[in-house]
């Protein structure tokens, strides 16, 4: 996953679909693709829990940026143990 997915929302304006950025991908297209919230939100992953909709675009591009190698998989800051001097 070198990149971070970016998610697709359709909407509706005035008799006229309009497609934006999302803010993030929702449960069911998460579930399709077969990621858990849990491990999308460790994968840097954006959810959306507010979203119910599910696109197909959406779970394709998941799923295609699951296939591709990890490069930077981000790490927590693990806090270092003091170092007193020894006497």
């Amino acid at each position: 996953m070198g990149k971070r997915p970016e998610s697709v929302v359709i909407r509706k304006v005035s008799s006229v679909f309009r497609i934006r950025q999302g803010r993030g991908f929702s449960e069911a297209e998460l579930k399709e693709a077969g990621i858990s919230v849990a491990s999308a939100r460790k994968l840097s992953i954006k959810v959306d829990p507010r979203r119910r909709t599910k696109l197909n675009d959406n779970v394709r591009t998941l799923k295609t940026s699951l296939e591709a190698p990890l490069k930077h998989r981000p790490r927590r800051n693990k806090r270092r143990k003091a170092q007193w001097p020894i006497s």
